[in-house]
């Protein structure tokens, strides 16, 4: 603990001990040759999760939460506490693979224009996550939901909006980054006080990420970093799928308010709702016709639970606070 670390790898956890043990495991072998250390924020998990810390892997600095904070406070406990000139936020259900991140870690220290810098993120199954985005404008959400993206040709589509319509293949800057795994300076917490507090989970990264940008910073996405994810192991667990997108929904929604105001947040129901009608009638015509395959029957899932969501929300149904 004598000398200054160079990186402090931040995880926070939440009833996800069997991946955070992988995690864990994938700090110690790939960024082993960096100096490093390593902070766990246990967010009163009941599986035993902090005690599989404290018993498996002692060099980790283990700081237990009363409570279900959420991410955004979680990781801004932790990196208050950390030593590090970079902070690694590694998501307890993403692991490293190599050593490429190390090559990142000094590209960041290099760039003093780059306030956070992020990797290509694969799923188990080996196919590319998509993780750096445009910030969701109404105008954008419009042209995605309405199906007016097509008029784009493929190239234009892909720069337009990015996410699932750019192969991720190339070095670039977003908007913002998906926040499973992170590089960011510590001058760029500092200056913009990490996340949002407000924010309990889903929308942080995209927040913080417009506050980084607005500082001065740039927001980079960069392949030759590579992590694999396993995508909400957490939220899976304690909200259930139906929960999980309305949380993202009224996330998403409530960045449109913050950043163009109540007209635009005014509007946004409708645009949502008569999407999920399009999709509804097209796909469902599709699915009476062909039949249907799992993705088609995710869309007319996921269209009817929009439909519920704004045609029947109750005030309050959504919550900010943990399942």
């Amino acid at each position: 603990m004598s000398a200054a670390p160079v990186v402090s790898v931040v995880v926070v956890s939440f009833n996800t001990r069997e991946l955070l043990r992988e995690c864990l495991a994938s700090v110690s072998t790939h960024l082993g040759s960096l100096p490093h250390e390593t902070l766990v924020v246990d967010n009163a998990s009941s599986d035993g999760s902090a005690e599989m810390v404290a018993a498996e892997f002692p060099s980790v600095r283990l700081l237990r939460n009363a409570v279900n904070e959420g991410f955004g406070r979680a990781n801004n406990r932790a990196m208050r506490a950390a030593r590090g000139d970079v902070f690694l936020l590694l998501n307890s259900d993403a692991r490293l693979v190599d050593a490429s991140l190390l090559a990142l870690v000094a590209n960041l220290r290099a760039r003093p224009d780059i306030g956070v810098l992020g990797p290509r993120l694969q799923r188990p199954d080996g196919s590319t996550q998509p993780s750096a985005y445009r910030f969701g404008w109404l105008r954008l959400i419009a042209l995605e939901e309405l199906g007016l993206y097509k008029l784009w040709p493929p190239a234009g589509r892909a720069e337009l909006l990015l996410g699932g319509y750019w192969d991720h293949s190339a070095r670039r800057e977003a908007d913002w980054l998906v926040g499973a795994c992170l590089l960011v300076r510590r001058d760029a917490f500092e200056r913009t006080g990490g996340f949002d507090p407000g924010i309990f989970l889903y929308g942080e990264e995209e927040e913080w990420c417009w506050r980084i940008r607005a500082a001065g910073w740039r927001v980079v996405f960069d392949p030759a970093g590579q992590v694999v994810h396993v995508g909400h192991a957490s939220a899976a667990k304690s909200l259930g799928e139906e929960r999980r997108v309305r949380r993202c929904l009224a996330a998403a929604d409530d960045l449109v308010r913050r950043r163009e105001g109540r007209l635009a947040a005014a509007l946004l129901p409708g645009v949502r709702v008569l999407g999920a009608l399009e999709k509804l009638v097209f796909h469902g015509l599709r699915a009476w016709l062909r039949g249907g395959d799992a993705s088609t029957r995710q869309t007319l899932w996921t269209s009817r639970l929009v439909l519920r969501r704004y045609l029947l929300l109750r005030r309050g149904e959504e919550g900010v606070g943990p399942a």
